[in-house]
């Protein structure tokens, strides 16, 4: 049988382990969160939401386009301007955290809406 002691060490580890994983899982939450918004500001028109999702440094690749994020949201709001409305249908994500880094990767799908055949 644990002494006193040892029983109260034990729940402390324990606890230690649940706040542990629940702030891991809260990191990928949030993360996912900032996937769910980027798609979402994005088939929106919301250029500052968009803005909000990446760090200024930072680079988007996509099938149609390769290079700084702020170049991607003005060929995206060109796009919109000429009336493209394109919608980004999220699946399920996964969130690798590791330090201060981390990897989403999500299923998505892309509906778009054109002329087929002058149509």
């Amino acid at each position: 049988m644990d002494r006193p002691d040892e029983a109260s060490g034990h729940r402390a580890g324990m606890m230690t382990k649940n706040n542990d994983a629940a702030a891991a899982l809260l990191q990928r939450l949030a993360i996912t969160e900032v996937v769910q918004s980027w798609a979402l500001y994005r088939d929106t028109g919301d250029w500052d939401g968009l803005r909000s999702t990446m760090h200024a440094d930072a680079t988007m690749t996509a099938t149609w386009f390769d290079g700084p994020v702020e170049a991607f949201i003005e060929a995206a709001q060109a796009s919109w301007c000429k009336g493209s409305r394109s919608q980004h249908f999220l699946g399920g994500s996964i969130v690798q955290v590791n330090a201060t880094r981390a990897i989403a990767q999500t299923r998505m799908a892309i509906q778009v809406r054109g002329p087929l055949d002058g149509i």
